[in-house]
């Protein structure tokens, strides 16, 4: 196993250089967190913007607001929604939560 400063190859997956030793001095990588909060930021949008939205497509397309058509389109769009704020919830979280390997002594 290596510590110190180096990047590499582990478990296939590469990783770049690190100044702590050994996991210690962990931060959390500001640009994981920032992007985060977009994606959750995004999702939201998703849904405050979801009927004004909807109601577009259905005027566009001349369907009614309950054919089958438009509930496929609204299941789509919260799911996406959903992903979204998921993603991101899970991003920030993982992003300033202290590894197992931190917690050790």
């Amino acid at each position: 196993m290596r510590s110190g400063c180096q990047g590499g190859l582990i478990h296939g997956r590469i990783y770049p250089p690190t100044n702590r030793k050994n996991g210690m001095d962990r931060q959390p990588n500001i640009m994981q967190v920032i992007w985060g909060v977009a994606l959750a930021a995004a999702g939201v949008g998703v849904f405050i913007m979801l009927p004004q939205r909807m109601a577009q497509i259905a005027e566009a397309r001349q369907v009614a607001a309950s054919s089958l058509e438009m509930l496929f389109l609204w299941f789509c769009f919260i799911l996406l929604g959903i992903l979204l704020v998921g993603g991101g919830l899970r991003k920030i979280y993982f992003s300033l939560k202290p590894s197992a390997h931190d917690d050790k002594n």
